[in-house]
């Protein structure tokens, strides 16, 4: 037997070992790794063949072994005799077959995936970018983008972390809120069922007083009471105790309420001043706010305000847009921006061109000039009655000017 015919036969007897992750191991049969078996009468090869190892790494590793070994033996003319090819037995050896053929490196057998780490390495220029976390800016995508990639991985596994810690925390806080929420809503709720209770407590013992105890009113009629009827007496005073921790119940809800009611005005009256300064900043100047403010405390009482009334409205007191005076406000503030847009509209014409003494001048020379003149008046004292008098004279130029 010849040295290629005992490699085909090694080769032939090849077991498959499972390794770890799906990926064959090979490993050749002790029994025919060498060349002919004892006392045989193979005839020796001119070269003496490569030691095979007990057992390869890979399929690919088994296919180049294999091809080195066809090359020594082309190079050297040795055949193998077609009668002593050796035939396996599929079916005592699964992992055999007559083809001594092993797949080429790269190539996974039919059926078979490749182990990590096997076969070609991923070019990292060929991997997809790794994102930039969303706790980095904009502005740093070239930064991120100059780090290694290991480093970036690190980095990226780090805030991926973070932000899970964060929204565990959220969501953890949220469903407290949602608790707290919900008991502060029934304390409420408990607290208000209460305080009705105690006044329709009170207005039963109320009744109770005027029905049974009518007779009583000043001092000498308890002393006469204590004296006359001692068990009336006691019932009158067991009675007087209860009304009395009865309306201290509900004195103490009312001014509760009142006091919840007076931080709710002074937080609206702060709130809604902040966002009167942002449109009048005069207000916010120590100087003149206070003048700004006697404006509009005389203003208030020229269109119908009582002092009365400017303090409970100071206090909290609601006022209606419906009120007389309020409408009177609201229109003299709309016709004032109607003159301001006439103000602004109005265009100064140019001066006439003089003419000689006898001249008869146009009928609308005399208008443009009087138009004129109650622009510049305007303009110089900005009162409302000099507005209205050019809104006057502009509507009847242009009526003339259409007749």
């Amino acid at each position: 037997m010849t040295d290629a015919t005992c490699l085909s036969t090694s080769v032939s007897h090849i077991s498959m070992m499972q390794r770890p992750f799906g990926a064959p191991r090979i490993h050749m049969d002790e029994g025919a790794a060498g060349g002919a078996p004892a006392g045989g009468g193979g005839v020796a090869a001119p070269a003496a063949p490569a030691a095979m190892p007990e057992s390869f790494s890979s399929v690919a590793e088994a296919a180049r072994f294999l091809t080195a070994e066809r090359s020594r033996k082309d190079q050297a003319g040795g055949t193998a005799p077609a009668g002593n090819e050796h035939t396996p037995d599929p079916a005592a050896d699964p992992g055999a077959t007559g083809d001594p053929e092993l797949p080429v490196e790269g190539n996974a057998a039919p059926g078979e995936n490749p182990a990590p780490g096997e076969g070609e390495d991923i070019d990292p220029a060929n991997q997809p970018p790794i994102e930039r976390p969303k706790s980095w800016a904009k502005e740093d995508q070239a930064d991120w983008d100059g780090l290694p990639r290991s480093l970036q991985e690190k980095i990226a596994a780090r805030e991926t972390t973070r932000e899970k810690a964060i929204r565990t925390s959220q969501n953890d806080a949220a469903e407290k809120l949602k608790g707290l929420t919900a008991k502060e809503q029934a304390a409420e709720q408990a607290r208000a069922s209460y305080e009705q209770n105690a006044r329709n407590a009170l207005e039963i013992l109320a009744r109770e007083q005027q029905r049974d105890f009518a007779d009583i009113k000043t001092v000498d009629d308890v002393t006469k009471l204590a004296q006359t009827d001692p068990l009336r007496y006691i019932q009158w005073q067991a009675h007087q105790t209860q009304l009395a921790a009865i309306k201290n119940t509900v004195d103490a809800a009312d001014k509760r309420k009142a006091d919840e009611t007076a931080n709710e005005w002074k937080a609206f009256r702060l709130a809604e001043n902040a966002k009167a300064i942002e449109h009048i900043p005069d207000l916010g100047d120590k100087a003149k706010a206070p003048k700004l403010m006697e404006k509009a405390v005389s203003l208030l009482k020229d269109v119908g305000f009582t002092p009365e009334d400017l303090g409970k409205y100071d206090g909290g007191e609601k006022l209606s847009l419906f009120d007389h005076r309020v409408q009177r406000l609201l229109f003299d503030a709309i016709r004032y921006r109607d003159l301001q847009s006439a103000r602004t509209a109005a265009v100064t014409k140019p001066v006439p061109q003089v003419q000689r003494p006898g001249v008869k001048q146009p009928t609308g020379n005399a208008n443009s000039e009087r138009i004129q003149a109650l622009t510049s008046k305007f303009h110089n004292s900005g009162s409302l009655k000099d507005a209205a008098a050019l809104l006057a004279a502009q509507r009847r130029s242009s009526s003339r000017r259409a007749g």
